[in-house]
């Protein structure tokens, strides 16, 4: 998928790093449990409890995050992989225990996310002047992305296709990030 886009002085920095030894996985363990401590090392730490903190603080809201005391994860952690999840189900344990608690229809309900409306932002032309500042030469995302390969996605969505929509977010939060940052 980055094949092409990741500019390749900037690639080889850490590609020869293994993840496992970047955190600490086990390489003896089964591959769904090291993802499941992937997970919990990079995504959720780098990504959703980040966001979920900078939004309540921005909004003037405490928020607790309950199932992430560190004797609830470390109890959930020692449990039989089969007791955490099958091929189609998740969170097993928690679910049953909630089985008195909660109406049949939530307890097997699927994940909802939080997706950016990319799409109709785009259709409304409320991204305009994104995409715009995005095809300036003189953007600090083009000091790591091959600018090429992203101007033929940006190139697409002006023809009304969209398949690298979520590929463009990812340009345009990088690129706000990285004019923030002092990072040069």
């Amino acid at each position: 998928m980055l094949e092409g886009l990741i500019r390749p002085e900037f690639a080889a920095a850490e590609a020869d790093i293994p993840l496992d030894q970047r955190f600490e996985i086990g390489n003896d363990l089964d591959p769904l449990i090291q993802m499941q401590q992937l997970d919990l090392h990079t995504y959720l730490v780098d990504d959703n409890l980040r966001k979920v903190d900078a939004m309540s603080m921005a909004c003037s809201i405490e928020v607790r995050v309950p199932l992430l005391d560190h004797r609830l994860v470390e109890f959930s952690f020692s449990l039989p992989l089969e007791y955490r999840c099958t091929a189609s189900r998740g969170k097993i344990v928690l679910r049953e225990s909630l089985r008195r608690h909660l109406p049949s229809r939530i307890l097997k309900r699927n994940k909802i996310g939080f997706k950016v409306p990319l799409r109709i932002w785009t259709k409304h032309g409320r991204m305009k002047y994104i995409f715009d500042m995005l095809q300036q030469r003189e953007q600090p995302v083009w000091r790591i992305v091959q600018r090429e390969t992203a101007l033929l996605w940006l190139n697409q969505r002006q023809q009304g296709r969209y398949p690298e929509m979520r590929k463009i977010w990812n340009l345009i939060v990088l690129n706000t990030w990285l004019q923030q940052s002092p990072v040069h």
